[in-house]
């Protein structure tokens, strides 16, 4: 999830900043904001992946300071910035003819010199904001060993747990939490009363969708962030369970920032054109990134050290190699918008295109060869058995047989279906677009997806990718 909401985010910031259609004050806000949620994710589930790996849930006073303060300057600038996206629609939709025109001698509505104002002034106060609240906090004297009832340094957790009086950061912080909570919500909610009012005076009903849609994704994120901080206030002042109050937080900590990216995309068009460019980006990364952890894992890993990991692991280097063959110069195509390629290097590419597509059909071969000897042909046991206990042991064998097989029976029928449904369809169709989208499954979807199909369901592949996090994060600075 941690991955998502980030990797997500940051395709936004990327299409926004790449494409000029969207240097817009909407999709200004809108970078800002993914900028934000990275921000604002980052300050607890690094850590608390952190404590999953090394099984310890300890933190230290400063470490726990410094999350809190980040957490509350990033939750707050989320608020700000999804006000400020409120005002900005309300100013699209109800001014629409003077949103990015002068209306005086010197003064613009949403211009850039005020976007950057606004998201100055939001900077300043959610840094001032946090910093007092801290400032309150490091006053409180604590026990020296304090178990929080929280996955992160929560204000309101850390203020209940203090040994001194909290009478002034209890007023400090009810009183902050409605002004710099409260006074955007209702400029929200003013926004967009006015927003339905304007739409509401539209005659036609295409209109009224067009200038609905335009707010559709904000609203979504607005509910959803919203709703969830009101649901774990609420919700730890009526039942004063920690473990709900946490599981709650998840909501508006993780999962929002994550859903973010998602709604966004799948309801902009100016954002979905802009993202298409990185869409084969994206899933070229997770390929190599992916066959990579497993040539780490294997390589790394004694008890992996057998033929069919080998062939795994030379499988995923082919599989590299296919996928580089192709879509590194279709990337430099979409990005320079130009379709032209040398004879030269049509011919080096042919080359290696056909090296490694015969190399991955060698490949699996030999490790559906190597299935068969193992199954086919195992350690002969002399053992005397009861007929029942032998029925068992056969039913146990078959179920076993099949879900050994099963990740490499995947692959190959991914593999073949794709491969033939490229040149039956160029066959029959003889249609160019259909031939080359086709050829995308086996060029880039079946590498991609080669890593998922061993790793999910192998226990003995899973067991060495953990043991090579471990690996990885034990020489990190403990915390």
């Amino acid at each position: 999830m941690y991955l998502i909401t980030v990797f997500g985010n940051l395709l936004i910031i990327l299409a926004v900043s790449s494409d000029s259609h969207l240097h817009t004050p909407m999709y200004f806000f809108l970078s800002n904001l993914s900028f934000a949620d990275i921000c604002f994710t980052s300050t607890t589930i690094p850590k608390m992946l952190w404590n999953i790996q090394t099984h310890s849930k300890v933190i230290t006073y400063e470490g726990c300071i410094i999350q809190m303060y980040f957490f509350l300057l990033f939750g707050g600038l989320d608020v700000f910035l999804l006000t400020m996206m409120a005002y900005d629609r309300y100013v699209a939709i109800c001014h629409p003819l003077h949103y990015t025109v002068i209306m005086t001698s010197q003064l613009f509505i949403m211009n850039p010199w005020l976007c950057g104002i606004m998201l100055l002034v939001s900077w300043i106060i959610s840094v001032l904001h946090s910093f007092l609240q801290t400032l309150m906090v490091l006053q409180l004297a604590f026990y020296t060993h304090l178990e929080i009832p929280h996955y992160f340094c929560e204000l309101n957790q850390l203020i209940q747990l203090a040994c001194t009086d909290t009478f002034l950061n209890d007023i400090v912080m009810y009183f902050a939490a409605p002004l710099l909570g409260g006074c955007p919500l209702v400029g929200i909610i003013y926004s967009y009363s006015k927003i339905v009012s304007s739409i509401c005076k539209i005659s036609s009903s295409q209109g009224k969708y067009k200038a609905f849609s335009t707010c559709a994704s904000h609203l979504s994120i607005v509910s959803l962030f919203c709703c969830t901080c009101l649901g774990v206030y609420l919700s730890s002042a009526v039942t004063h369970s920690s473990h709900s109050s946490a599981t709650a937080s998840l909501m508006y900590t993780v999962v929002t920032p994550m859903l973010n990216p998602f709604i966004y995309s799948l309801r902009n068009k100016d954002i979905k054109r802009a993202m298409k460019r990185y869409l084969f980006l994206s899933m070229y990364l997770i390929t190599v990134f992916g066959n990579l952890l497993i040539i780490l894992a294997v390589s790394s890993n004694l008890h992996l050290h057998t033929p069919m990991y080998f062939f795994l692991s030379n499988l995923s280097f082919v599989d590299i190699c296919f996928t580089s063959t192709t879509i590194p110069k279709m990337l430099v195509n979409i990005q320079t918008k130009s379709k032209v390629i040398t004879y030269e290097g049509c011919i080096t590419q042919m080359y290696f295109f056909t090296l490694f597509a015969g190399l991955d059909i060698l490949l699996l071969t030999v490790m559906a060869y190597d299935r068969f000897m193992a199954i086919c042909h195992p350690l002969h046991y002399m053992v005397i058995m009861n007929p029942q206990l032998c029925k068992l042991l056969v039913l146990v064998s078959w179920v076993m047989t099949f879900s050994t097989c099963a990740s490499h029976l995947s692959i190959v029928s991914l593999f073949y279906c794709t491969g033939l449904g490229v040149y039956l369809s160029s066959a029959s169709t003889n249609s160019s677009h259909s031939s080359a989208t086709a050829s995308v499954m086996y060029t880039v979807v079946t590498p991609m997806l080669n890593p998922f199909i061993y790793s999910l369901r192998n226990k003995d592949l899973k067991k060495g990718l953990k043991i090579l996090f471990g690996k990885v994060t034990l020489k990190g600075p403990l915390s």
